[in-house]
C-alpha cells in the first residue's frame, strides 16, 4: 500500500502546479517515505530474532559500493555545508563474496547517520584490509564510517544498539529516527559474520568500525 501512495504522489508531483498544493503533496510524500522506512526497519528486525532472515551471498564490488553511496549522500552532505569522503584501499579486491544488499543497508543506516548528526566537519567512510590475502583466497575486511558530529557519552556507547534506543537528549523534532537502524546493523552484521563497535566522545564524533573476517575473494570476477 505505501508503494502505491508513493508512486502515485510521484506521479502528481508532474501534475500539480499551485504551491499550496505542491507543499501538500511534499509532506504526503516525505511522511509516506518516512513510514515506509519505519515499516521496512520493524519488518527486518522481526525476521532477523525469528531467524527467518537469510543473506544472500555473491559477488560483490566494495569499489562501486562506496561510490554509489557517495552519490547518495553528497548532495545531502552538501547542503548541510559538510564533507563526504570516501577511501578505499587499492588493494581491496573488486570482487568479494558477501550480501550486497545487505552491506549496504548497513553502510546506509552509518552514513545516514553520520550526516543527520553532523553540523560541521565531515563523514568518512574508509574501506580496507586488516589482513592481505592469502592461499586461502580470503580477506579481513575493515569498513569504518567516521564523524565530526555530536558524538556518543561513554556511558551510552552500548546501549545505542538497542531496538528503539535513542541518545537520551537527542532532540526528536531535530533528528528524528527510530531507533531501528543500529539494532538492525548490528544484527545483520553479526549473521555475516562479523562484529561492529563504536569509539565516540560526547561533542567530539563517532566512528563505526566494522570487521568482516574470511571475506571469499571471487577470482572468477575480479
Amino acid at each position: 500500500p505505501m508503494n502505491a501512495v508513493l508512486g502515485f504522489s510521484e506521479i502528481l508531483a508532474g501534475l500539480i502546479k499551485d504551491p499550496v498544493h505542491s507543499e501538500y503533496l511534499k509532506s504526503i510524500r516525505t511522511s509516506g517515505a518516512a513510514l515506509l522506512t519505519l515499516i521496512n526497519d520493524i519488518l527486518d528486525l522481526s525476521k532477523v530474532e525469528a531467524g527467518k532472515l537469510e543473506l544472500q551471498f555473491g559477488g560483490a564490488d566494495v569499489h562501486g559500493l562506496a561510490a554509489e553511496l557517495q552519490t547518495i549522500y553528497g548532495q545531502k552532505a552538501e547542503e548541510k555545508g559538510i564533507g563526504l569522503l570516501v577511501d578505499v584501499d587499492a588493494d581491496v579486491p573488486h570482487a568479494l563474496i558477501l550480501d550486497e544488499t545487505r552491506l549496504r543497508q548497513v553502510l546506509i543506516n552509518l552514513i545516514g547517520n553520520g550526516v543527520k548528526f553532523t553540523a560541521e566537519g565531515h563523514v568518512r567512510l574508509s574501506v580496507r584490509l586488516e589482513r592481505p590475502q592469502g592461499e586461502d583466497s580470503t580477506v579481513d575486511l575493515l569498513l569504518d564510517v567516521e564523524d565530526t558530529g555530536i558524538g556518543v557519552p561513554p556511558d551510552q556507547l552500548d546501549s545505542i544498539f538497542g531496538a528503539f534506543e535513542q541518545q537520551e537528549g537527542q532532540s526528536h523534532e531535530t533528528f528524528g529516527g527510530t531507533g531501528l537502524g543500529l539494532a538492525i546493523s548490528k544484527r545483520l552484521v553479526e549473521m555475516m559474520p562479523g562484529t561492529i563497535h563504536v569509539t565516540s566522545e560526547a561533542g567530539e564524533g563517532s566512528v563505526f568500525h566494522v570487521r568482516l573476517p574470511g571475506v571469499e575473494v571471487d577470482d572468477g570476477l575480479h
